[in-house]
């Protein structure tokens, strides 16, 4: 018994034409009786989309990604900082946090 069927959305050729960036998809999920339907036409964080990523989306990527080398308090620090970037004087500032446990040397001009 199959379970899953996989078929193209039969308007992608013509919605690619009039937006080279949109990823249309469709799904549709049969489940005790009835039929669930999304429909996207970008794909998640699509800039300039109704898709793109919000500022939330961006600092929660950076969290996971920055948890593997930065303690939870320095991620705070760097996220605070990367969301006030343009009231910094140098930017040195946010990569001395950034980049606190590489061997990476700052030297300000």
């Amino acid at each position: 018994m199959n379970k899953v069927t996989v078929h193209p959305h039969p308007d992608y050729q013509k919605t690619l034409l009039k937006d080279p960036v949109s990823a249309l998809a469709k799904c549709e999920v049969r489940a005790r009786g009835k039929v669930f339907t999304v429909e996207r036409s970008h794909q998640r964080g699509s800039a300039g989309t109704e898709a793109a990523a919000t500022d939330i989306d961006i600092i929660n990527k950076f969290r996971h990604n920055a948890e593997r080398i930065l303690t939870q308090q320095k991620i705070d620090k760097a996220v605070k900082l990367f969301m006030e970037v343009d009231k910094l004087e140098n930017i040195s500032q946010l990569l001395a946090e950034v980049i606190a446990n590489c061997n990476i040397n700052i030297i300000p001009e």
